[in-house]
């Protein structure tokens, strides 16, 4: 999770891509 949480670098993608890391 960190990890793409790093790479996106913003929360509202990090939101999104939360469900495609889980």
């Amino acid at each position: 999770m960190a990890s793409c949480r790093a790479v996106q670098g913003t929360v509202e993608t990090a939101a999104k891509d939360h469900r495609r890391c889980s």
